[in-house]
């Protein structure tokens, strides 16, 4: 049984699934394609995880596997897993930024006595190279200050500069005491998968100014922080 964790981070082809079965330790590892329908192998989605069950029948020692046709003393399974878009390890420093993704255990019967035996997780790793950049975020000001009570308009700018298409959600925190002027939102898409937003807001009457942007994507959050300056009114 092998649990993969389903966090967004791998993919499983479950038409890559293989099995083999192996009669003697000299015997090479011949690996046919599983059939899903047979009830020999099966894969399953768990909320967080994917379900990979054998069911390998009974196994024997070698030396009583090679006295009789079709006894065998180890099974093996392969299958394919896809890194999906955004996932980050550092393998040259063997610190994934992911987690254990493979867990596998053996459960059998042995003398009528149930066992089973865990096997140590697995860590895949993702080479840097692999990974697409995610995305450019700006955030620009007109006019660049603004006096208490005064009005000014933020422009935040994403660009997509990976080499696949990308879902992306943009989180704004405004500052404490800045008002969102209804209806001036604007959003347009422009050529190159570069989104515009901008949207205009009213200064407070006290100088709190720090507006903090997420950008959500496929590829990662992004955040950016932008101070407003706050003048002083001249008397």
């Amino acid at each position: 049984m092998s649990p993969l964790q389903n966090d967004g981070t791998f993919t499983l082809d479950t038409n890559s699934l293989q099995v083999a079965f192996v009669q003697t330790p000299e015997s090479p590892v011949l690996f046919e394609p599983a059939d899903l329908n047979s009830g020999l192998v099966s894969a399953t989605e768990e909320e967080d995880r994917y379900i990979i069950v054998l069911h390998a029948g009974d196994l024997w020692a070698p030396e009583e596997a090679v006295l009789q046709e079709g006894r065998f003393f180890r099974a093996a399974i392969a299958f394919d897993l896809t890194p999906n878009p955004g996932v980050i390890s550092h393998s040259g420093e063997n610190i994934p930024h992911i987690p254990a993704n493979i867990e596998a255990s053996a459960d059998w019967t042995e003398a009528r006595v149930n066992r089973m035996l865990p096997y140590p997780p697995a860590l895949v790793f993702v080479p840097a190279f692999c990974t697409p950049p995610p995305p450019l975020v700006d955030i620009g000001m007109n006019p660049p200050d603004v006096f208490p009570g005064g009005e000014i308009t933020m422009t935040i700018t994403v660009q997509n500069v990976a080499n696949i298409p990308i879902v992306k959600q943009l989180h704004v925190d405004l500052p404490a005491g800045f008002q969102f002027i209804s209806r001036s939102l604007v959003v347009r898409n422009q050529p190159g998968e570069v989104d515009t937003i901008s949207f205009r807001l009213a200064a407070p009457l006290v100088p709190v100014n720090t507006l903090r942007a997420i950008v959500r994507t496929d590829l990662g959050n992004v955040q950016v922080f932008a101070d407003i300056p706050i003048e002083e009114e001249e008397e």
